[in-house]
């Protein structure tokens, strides 16, 4: 599986926001940010990165990504990252669930607003402690997209089975 290792600026800039006018973050990071990496090992080609470009498209969206960037970059320092969120503005919270190789699954979802939402997964086993950065949202309907769902369980199963991560 090929890794490339997620920047707050880089974050931003998908989202065409100004990365400078955003609160500096000094914090160490226990967990990494990652982004999986698509065949062309392009970036800016990956399935988040185009998530980010169609639902951040107007002032009051990428208002609330900017603040559940700045959480999320604030909350990878600590080992229970998830803690953090109990008195944020942000809410983490786990958006749906599945069972596979005798355990069970949870993608998580970063909430701002009613509607605007980044969807991760937290990895720690023999490989690292990552954040794995899936997809940015904006939803219309109460429960997660079918299309999201799927996506995220096949990456995470990919995960999963991986025995080696290439960051490039």
């Amino acid at each position: 599986m090929k890794l490339r290792t997620l920047t707050r600026t880089y974050l931003l800039e998908a989202a065409r926001i100004d990365p400078a006018k955003a609160p500096r973050i000094t914090n160490q990071p226990i967990w990494t940010p990652v982004l999986v990496m698509g065949a062309g090992n392009d970036p800016d080609k990956t399935h988040l990165v185009r998530s980010i470009k169609k639902e951040v498209d107007d002032n009051g969206k990428k208002g609330c990504f900017l603040v559940m960037v700045q959480s999320l970059f604030e909350a990878i320092s600590l080992e229970d990252f998830g803690s953090f969120y109990a008195q944020n503005l942000v809410e983490y919270k786990t958006a749906f669930k599945f069972d596979y190789k005798n355990s069970q699954h949870h993608l998580k979802e970063l909430k701002r607003g009613k509607k605007d939402r980044i969807y991760v997964y937290p990895y720690t086993g023999k490989l690292g402690r990552f954040l794995f950065i899936l997809e940015v949202a904006h939803k219309n309907q109460m429960q997660t997209a079918p299309e999201t769902k799927k996506y995220a369980e096949d990456i995470i199963k990919e995960i999963l089975d991986s025995k080696l991560m290439v960051f490039i």
